[in-house]
């Protein structure tokens, strides 16, 4: 654990406005500046006579804030958290707010956004001496603390898939000071190392993305080949073109899923090129299914474009409405269920879904935009 050094520009207190102008700017997510102004409450509760002035200060302000917000700027939060109890065999504790898939929730511009933390990982177990270790660990209430968190801004998104992407803000952290009972619980805690970040952008064709050796652009006889080679062994394997791909074909009505059951399904152009295709599978608990495939996905793939709700992923070329269905490859994981379970509303068995489509054969399925008219009177 080192101790902190001096930072060479004070950190400025928590923003929310500050932290939702970075968004936009490194989103180029268009802003409505002059509508954002006029939500704000210097200009709703002020008297018709300075409401003009007022409206045009806001959206200056706003405009300003655009050109001046920047990952160089330090920031400091203060959050409450908890400690865990101390786990003998890792020799550490561990701070809730730095685990997998946590977040500060904020409210901005009439709009909700999340920050997280893309070196938390590196904050979250806390090791120090046995001395404190047992003075923290004999008194439960020192385990309850707020945090003092110095950070810095550093993207937009969540390449590692464990937050939704919309509305997300990355940082990294740069000093956390733990303190319980109003007095810091132990000395500022730094670590210089630089945080591994996982790039967004990637540059793959549509044939370069692979399930079990299958992949677009194959024709239909060497893509039945490879499925059968690939997934023929399964307890259970159904194959077909143009079908779907329902969990009812994976499961034994009344009882559960069959765990190891592969489906797949695909779709070719005139010529009988391979243009999309899916495979599910029937996993059950596995430690990948218990966070909802996350990480394998990710080591598989690579940095996640878009992260929706409800365990769906998606990496590539996006085509139509943002939704994580709608890329190169989409990934969902989810319980499959007989149809007793279904009506139960219980039960399940972990699956794992993946869609890969070639982004020109998804836009030759969009629909057509009718074109406007005037009214025949």
């Amino acid at each position: 654990m080192a101790q902190a050094s001096a930072s060479q520009a004070e950190p400025i207190p928590f923003s929310e406005n500050y932290i939702a102008l970075y968004y936009f700017k490194t989103t180029k997510e268009p802003l409505d500046i002059p509508a954002t102004a006029a939500l704000s409450e210097e200009v709703r509760f002020a008297s018709p006579f300075d409401k003009q002035k007022r409206q045009a200060a806001e959206e200056e302000r706003i405009r300003k804030g655009l050109e001046t917000s920047s990952s160089d700027r330090l920031l400091t939060v203060n959050i409450n958290t908890n400690i865990s109890a101390y786990d003998p065999v890792a020799k550490d504790f561990s701070i809730e707010l730095f685990e997998i898939g946590r977040y500060i929730p904020f409210s901005a511009y009439n709009r909700g956004f999340q920050l997280i933390f893309e070196n938390a990982e590196a904050y979250r177990a806390l090791t120090p001496s046995e001395a404190d270790a047992r003075r923290i660990n004999d008194k439960p209430y020192a385990r309850s603390v707020t945090a003092k968190v110095d950070f810095h801004l550093s993207g937009a998104g969540d390449p590692t898939g464990a937050t939704t992407s919309s509305n997300t803000v990355r940082a990294v952290i740069t000093k956390v000071r733990l303190i319980a009972g109003g007095k810091p619980l132990l000395p500022d805690i730094v670590v210089t190392a630089a945080p591994t970040v996982l790039p967004i952008a990637q540059n793959k064709s549509p044939n370069e993305w692979s399930v079990g050796g299958l992949h677009l652009g194959m024709t239909k006889d060497v893509f039945a080949a490879a499925a059968k080679d690939a997934y023929g062994n399964a307890p259970k394997f159904e194959f077909g073109q143009n079908t779907s791909c329902g969990d009812t074909m994976l499961v034994v009505p009344g009882y559960t899923a069959i765990v190891g059951a592969v489906c797949v399904t695909y779709t070719t152009d005139g010529s009988g090129i391979v243009k999309q295709f899916t495979v599910k599978q029937i996993t059950g608990e596995t430690p990948e299914s218990k966070e909802g495939f996350r990480k394998l996905l990710v080591d598989k793939f690579g940095a996640v474009t878009f992260t929706g709700n409800y365990g769906q992923f998606g990496w590539g070329e996006l085509v139509g409405s943002n939704s994580a269905r709608n890329y190169t490859v989409y990934a969902a994981s989810y319980r499959a269920k007989t149809r007793g379970e279904s009506s139960s509303g219980y039960g399940g068995t972990p699956a794992l879904e993946i869609t890969i489509t070639d982004p020109d054969y998804a836009r030759s399925k969009l629909p057509a935009q009718a074109s406007p008219m005037s009214p025949k009177l």
